[in-house]
């Protein structure tokens, strides 16, 4: 499973045959369509090798570990009418889980489907509509140029603000998949588009919930894209209980402003019932990113590469603080930039990102993911008291050295279907572990721990 980006739900052996049939549907119902509707198929398959040069896999040594996925996929899209359109597209990938176990159930291949089934309504004009309205489950991404890190709008977390890269695809998966719906207008003859969405909270945080969001990408000139927008996370909730657990895990002080949990203090250890106050999961996110084509910039007569490209992002996860662990915005302002860098031809596309991230706590989902609390806190053990000025300088690989994080990523297509892909990364790496989990930290939790993965992916016609 892919909090922040992407939930999966892993299909048991006893349903392979069901994701089979249901990928056959769509073909046999298309036999018995009228010839005036369209409907189109995409097949494609990839297979990915990769190794994790140094990181830490849970508080086991995952030093050299490689791990393999391969994946088939096949895509219908058929036109319903002249403004109704549908999508369907579903994925099987075979993979094995990390860190490799040492018994035999703890390394049999594993596999999990991925599913995409959308609509797509033209509204106003049928020959020009004026916005589109999208609905279902479906992939959306505000940053074009982004390759791993950014798209912190979606795929991020409020309160903590998590951060996350990957998902089933490593690679140039730098987007959500949203369950809900999302209304595209375009408006000033391309100048702004506007992305108005309502998606589902399905991921760590308490679910079912739905969480209104705002794009706005304006387009000033031929090479310069500006972006902003924001989401309340969880702003329609169906159970406004659970986002603010009454647990005394969860609950502070509004007297001192510090954690009930494990405190000392006797201020804060007599604090009155009324006093109390608890973490809450809702809250506000704001992005904004811009992005320069130098390429385009330089025209003709400089060096007119269309794929010279200078981009940033940058967010705010959580616009209200709270006391003690959400206490300073800037821990909560993820910063990355990102440049595409020209190859001369020998590559169809060559990304480097970096990202600065100062925060005191680890980028963890323990409490989140397993405790179902809105704390930052790396496990069951961690004391919140610990985490002080001089606790910080004292444990340098916890906190100061993974505030920076990069990526390397590179594609070439070989020949028409065949495309080779690569990265290079220290990012928010969470494999699956043999529980079908993703892992409560990073494996590449400072900038020098940091693994790759290549891919052959072919398309066919």
């Amino acid at each position: 499973m892919s909090p922040g980006q992407l939930k999966r739900a892993p299909l048991r052996k006893g349903r392979f045959l069901w994701s089979a049939l249901l990928c056959l549907a769509p073909g046999l119902v298309g036999e018995t369509r009228s010839q005036t509707d369209s409907l189109s198929r995409e097949s494609e398959g990839s297979i990915d090798f990769g190794q994790l040069k140094s990181g830490q896999l849970d508080h086991v040594d995952g030093t050299d570990q490689s791990f393999t996925r391969t994946t088939v996929s096949v895509a219908f899209t058929g036109k319903y009418d002249q403004r109704l359109s549908m999508h369907f597209a579903l994925s099987e990938m075979f993979w094995y889980p990390l860190p490799v176990g040492q018994f035999d159930e703890d390394r049999f291949v594993r596999f999990e489907s991925d599913m995409e089934a959308y609509g797509i309504l033209g509204l106003g004009n049928p020959e020009r509509p004026h916005a589109f309205l999208q609905f279902g489950l479906f992939p959306f991404k505000y940053n074009p140029d982004a390759a791993d890190l950014g798209e912190y709008l979606y795929r991020s977390g409020t309160y903590p603000g998590y951060l996350w890269t990957g998902g089933t695809s490593y690679l140039n998966s730098a987007s959500y998949t949203g369950q809900g719906i999302r209304l595209n207008v375009t408006a000033l003859g391309g100048f702004a588009v506007q992305d108005f969405t309502l998606f589902m909270e399905r991921d760590i945080e308490p679910l079912h919930d739905f969480s209104p969001g705002y794009v706005l990408t304006l387009k000033p000139a031929q090479y310069l894209e500006l972006g902003g927008g924001g989401v309340w996370a969880h702003g329609l909730s169906w159970h406004p209980e659970k986002l603010s657990p009454p647990d005394p895990r969860n609950a502070y002080s509004r007297t001192t402003g510090l954690p009930l949990l494990d405190a000392t203090d006797a201020a804060t250890l007599n604090t009155p019932a009324d006093q109390i106050g608890y973490y809450t999961f809702r809250g506000f996110k704001l992005m904004a990113r811009a992005s320069l084509d130098v390429g385009v910039l330089l025209g003709p007569d400089g060096i007119h590469q269309d794929d010279f490209k200078l981009y940033s992002e940058i967010a705010l996860l959580g616009v209200e603080n709270q006391p003690f662990y959400y206490d300073k915005r800037s821990e909560r302002m993820p910063i990355m930039m990102g440049l595409d860098i020209p190859t001369l031809g020998l590559l169809d596309r060559l990304s480097v990102e970096a990202e600065y991230h100062k925060s005191r706590f680890k980028n963890s989902i323990y409490y989140p993911k397993d405790a179902q609390l809105p704390l930052p806190l790396n496990d069951a053990t961690d004391n919140p008291y610990n985490y002080t000025d001089s606790a910080v300088h004292a444990s340098p690989r916890a906190f100061a050295s993974d505030d920076w994080h990069w990526s390397v990523y590179a594609e070439r297509k070989v020949m028409d279907g065949i495309t080779l892909s690569g990265l290079a990364a220290s990012d928010h790496f969470r494999h699956e572990n043999e529980d079908e989990e993703p892992h409560v930290n990073p494996a590449t939790m400072t900038w020098k721990d940091w693994y790759y993965v290549m891919r052959l992916n072919i398309k066919l016609p």
